[in-house]
């Protein structure tokens, strides 16, 4: 199935600390990533 893997990485400015993360999401019947981000956070599908 095919999917979109989201990768981050948040820091603070002053701090060597740094929190990384990974979503990956389905993107079988979703044609666009405007559509991808409204399905998956907004709960409109």
């Amino acid at each position: 199935m095919p999917a979109a893997k989201l990768t981050w990485v948040l820091a603070e400015g002053g701090n060597d600390a740094a929190t990384t993360g990974e979503l990956e999401l389905p993107t079988a019947e979703i044609a666009d990533t405007a559509e991808l981000f409204k399905t998956t956070f907004l709960g409109n599908g």
